[in-house]
């Protein structure tokens, strides 16, 4: 089955964007408290973890649905699950 550019380019930003935020969510948390408003740095990445998570999710799904291209659906969640875990890692360091 032939993969349209548009759905592609979908799949790929959105995964690069939930990959951003599931890495760097330390470093942009720090950063949004020094320029938006100062609160607590853990709800920012509370916020960002959980934007994450919902991106790799719809990303995962919209992959399985619409594309229906088992190696780009199993990589998608393979990643999504191995940076999923590390950011949710990460965010429980922080809140204990």
């Amino acid at each position: 089955m032939r993969i349209s550019v548009k759905d592609f380019t979908g799949i790929f930003l959105s995964f690069i964007l939930a990959s951003i935020l599931g890495i760097f969510g330390q470093d942009l948390a720090s950063m949004l408290n020094r320029h938006l408003m100062e609160i607590n740095t853990t709800y920012y990445l509370t916020f960002l973890t959980i934007t994450s998570l919902v991106v790799y999710v719809f990303t995962f799904v919209y992959s399985y649905k619409r594309l229906r291209n088992p190696v780009l659906t199993s990589v998608t969640g393979l990643v999504g699950v191995l940076i999923s875990c590390w950011s949710l890692f990460v965010l429980v360091m922080w809140w204990s």
